[in-house]
């Protein structure tokens, strides 16, 4: 794991009172909400969460084949 600072793993398996979701699952719904892509700047401001924490999950969504990274921009993945 690239990250093993306890408060990020806290703050990604916590969940939010008015949804009862985690950021990963919120991050990945707000993605496919937006087929013409999302850039890293539209989630920062969407979530206000930190560049770094943002990052981290994207990288994982992308490892599990949810999402997909073209040029700056982040797509929910197609599969044909």
């Amino acid at each position: 794991m690239l990250f093993h600072n306890s408060n990020l793993v806290n703050h990604l398996n916590a969940g939010t009172q008015e949804t009862g979701t985690n950021l990963g699952e919120r991050i990945f719904r707000h993605i496919c909400l937006h087929p013409g892509g999302v850039s890293m700047r539209d989630l920062e401001a969407e979530f206000e969460e930190p560049r770094m924490l943002l990052g981290y999950i994207l990288n994982k969504l992308c490892e599990a084949g949810k999402i997909r990274k073209l040029t700056n921009h982040y797509y929910q993945q197609i599969i044909e």
